[in-house]
């Protein structure tokens, strides 16, 4: 089935909803004429938070009235109040800044008031901000603290809706167990007090849970059982979820009936209560069932065009762009171009209003397969390009959302480790306090031995305190040791994952562009053909080199490239560097150039300095522009020879030079003719300078170029006889 169906499938998890009635906001509205100035702001506040999910306009202008108003009363209570509730709006419209700093402030002044219950929603909207910001360690105590207050307070109601935000923030950093765990707490207390409607909306989630690990069996209990409570307590958003869910379970285990038996009336209820953005998904999880049955693939694609059509009406290009792209793929697989061509004009007109790398890349995708198909051979390279770009965007993003995964983990099981330790302390400190009273009862029972008692109550003392501190040094030796191995294994992991991203790129590119050769090989002209196969060339090339120095490092990192010291002329080094460079420059018309005598000679392991000369002068091509020049000159000293690789590139930023010799650090910058590169290349010139006793130094301005300094030691020549 659609991968689509499963990001739509995804969004029916629940935290938390307010069912609004309009009789309340009308008693409000009709409050206001009478009230006086602090009744007026509690009635903006009042209303504000109850329009928060129906009219978010409104309620943000009802929040801003009452937050300037209680400002000029100096009503603090007011202010917090209103500061809770445009914190609120404004993490529900996606700015997170606005919302941080709203919630700050509230904090501040609900804490100076004692008003734990404002102060527990403030620390829920904080915790939310933070995970937003995947901040994940401090938005799991910012939950919990909130949920400590409400149970303080006997909320049960708040606290059950913070902990199943907790638990979805678990979900986030692919923590299940703990998200389970938290789900059944809450299960307890929503059942303990008979919240029905909280049971409804925590079996939604849980059956989500469960589903997103593929137990489909135990997701439809625990849906069945979310539709029950939903429908006793007549709450159509928690019905119309699980009717969802139901139905894309049922679309898994192949019931097309019952599926779209499920989404139809979860479709009923969404048309009923307007929920437009819930109806937008209904409709595309129908098209998609729908396009897999040959008699009703036209209905599938008017389910699709009135999703469009929903989508389009409240703004939400993301889905948007998923349901044409399903209507593409639909009608590249009947062959119908004009219809693809009509549907990719209408989706540019918007693709740039698109806030998901990943749904962009697949439309990239299929304007790619869509040009290749129709034979526009250089439209479909630029979307290639494009798939490619995205890739590396993508993979990035996930490598940073991994790395704080990691971190948030990582706290979880620190903060385990303190508690534990925390335990331990304090049985320790009871056993101590037992031993003691002991001690003072043996004085007061035998007062003949007093004086030795205390003797060894004191000698015993010393000697739990010297063992405590002997135990406190080991343990700080212990958790600093496992935290280096931890870093560096991560940094080993991560560089592992740059270097095979980075050895797929040329692969890949190589494979697109010798398929369009092959597609449009008559259509294609000599020219056209020449440059394609050039890309080939460079993509085979950089591989090539790419391969070699992995090679190279691993060899280092296990121990198998011994250090072989000889005599040699590193002129000649030099000279072979640049022939091997020698075509890259002239295409970019560099001139290059040795000043190094010939009979320069340094000591140091021959294969280990070649490698580090081509490497850098490979890196001055790279990165100095058409008609640059490269320079490679010597500075001689008694016992020390330096190497100077200088040129008039793009030069490094002050903030890159720090990231250039980093394993888990991968430059972004590109060659100024485009030129990809992993940085292996620099990390392995350091290693082998550094193993033969010499050092790198880097000097660079943006805009001025770069010099490169090899400190390598000077051969001793033996007088002759």
């Amino acid at each position: 089935m659609n991968k689509y169906l499963i990001l739509i499938g995804s969004l029916f998890i629940l935290s938390s909803f307010s069912e609004l009635g309009a009789t309340t906001v009308d008693s409000l509205k009709s409050l206001l004429p009478k009230a006086n100035q602090q009744q007026k702001v509690d009635i903006l506040n009042n209303l504000g938070w109850e329009l928060k999910y129906e009219n978010t306009d409104d309620a943000l202008k009802f929040s801003m009235e009452a937050h300037k108003l209680a400002l000029s009363l100096k009503y603090s209570k007011g202010i917090a109040v209103a500061d809770k509730n445009l914190a609120a709006l404004s993490t529900l419209t996606n700015k997170g800044k606005e919302a941080e700093k709203y919630a700050d402030e509230g904090i501040l002044y609900a804490t100076a008031l004692r008003d734990t219950f404002t102060l527990a929603k403030l620390y829920n909207i904080k915790a939310l901000v933070l995970e937003d910001k995947y901040s994940y360690s401090k938005a799991i105590w910012y939950f919990t603290k909130s949920f400590q207050l409400f149970e303080k307070i006997g909320d049960k109601t708040e606290a059950t809706g913070i902990l199943n935000n907790l638990a979805l923030l678990y979900g986030q950093i692919n923590e299940k167990k703990l998200e389970l765990e938290t789900y059944i707490r809450v299960i307890k207390i929503e059942e303990q007090t008979g919240n029905k409607l909280g049971l409804a909306r925590t079996y939604n989630n849980i059956a989500g849970l469960y589903n997103s690990l593929g137990d489909i069996k135990t997701a439809h209990k625990f849906y069945i059982k979310s539709l029950v409570f939903s429908r006793e307590t007549s709450s159509d958003r928690y019905e119309s979820a699980a009717l969802n869910g139901l139905g894309l379970i049922q679309r898994d285990l192949q019931q097309t009936d019952s599926a779209i038996y499920y989404l139809n009336k979860a479709v009923e209820i969404n048309k009923r209560n307007n929920y437009l953005q819930w109806l937008g998904n209904n409709y595309l999880n129908l098209g998609n069932i729908k396009l897999f049955d040959q008699h009703s693939i036209n209905e599938g694609e008017q389910y699709l065009s009135e999703a469009c059509k929903i989508y389009l009406s409240i703004d939400d290009w993301n889905n948007y762009i998923i349901a044409l792209n399903v209507l593409c793929e639909q009608n590249m697989r009947t062959r119908n171009y004009k219809k693809v061509a009509s549907l990719i004009q209408t989706a540019d007109n918007y693709s740039d209003r698109l806030g998901s790398s990943n749904i962009l890349r697949d439309y990239s995708l299929i304007k790619y397969n869509y040009y290749k198909s129709t034979g526009q051979t250089s439209l479909a390279l630029k979307n290639l390009e494009l798939v490619a770009a995205l890739d590396d965007s993508i993979r990035a993003k996930q490598k940073e959302l991994l790395s704080y995964e990691l971190q948030a983990k990582y706290d979880l099981e620190r903060e385990e480790q303190e508690n534990e330790n925390l335990k331990i302390t304090a049985n320790l400190g009871l056993e101590t306090i037992r031993k003691q009273k002991i001690a003072m009862l043996a004085i007061v029972i035998i007062s003949l031995l007093l004086v030795f008692i205390i003797f060894l109550v004191f000698k015993s003392r010393s000697r739990i305190k010297k063992a405590n501190r002997a135990l406190n040094e080991i343990t700080h030796e212990i958790r600093e040791k496992a935290q280096e191995l931890q870093l560096a294994n991560d940094s080993k992991d991560k560089f592992l994952s740059i270097i095979s991203h980075d050895l797929k790129n040329p692969i890949s590119a190589v494979t697109g562009l010798s398929e369009l050769i092959l597609d449009g090989y008559d259509d294609l002209q000599e020219e056209e053909k020449y440059k394609y196969l050039k890309y080939i060339n460079d993509g085979c090339q950089s591989a090539d080199q790419l391969l070699e120095n992995l090679m190279k490092w691993v060899r280092t990192q296990t121990g198998k490239m011994e250090l072989k010291p000889i005599a040699f002329d590193i002129s000649e080094s030099v000279n072979e560097a640049i022939k091997l460079v020698k075509n890259a420059a002239i295409r970019k018309d560099i001139s290059i150039s040795n000043h190094i005598q010939p009979g320069t000679m340094v000591m140091a392991d021959h294969e280990m300095l070649n490698t580090c000369i081509i490497n850098l002068v490979s890196n001055a091509v790279k990165f100095t522009p058409n008609n640059g020049t490269i320079m490679v000159s010597p500075e001689i000293n008694a016992s020390i020879i330096k190497i100077k690789v200088k040129d008039s590139g793009v030069g490094i930023s002050p903030d890159n030079l720090g990231n250039l010799f980093r394993l888990d650090v991968k430059s972004g910058t590109l060659g100024t003719a485009n030129e990809k590169g992993t940085g292996l290349g620099l990390l392995l010139v350091k290693e082998f300078i550094e193993k033969n006793n010499g050092e790198v130094i880097v000097e660079s301005k943006p805009g001025e170029g770069s010099t490169f300094t090899l400190s390598i030691p000077k051969a001793q020549m033996l007088a002759a006889d």
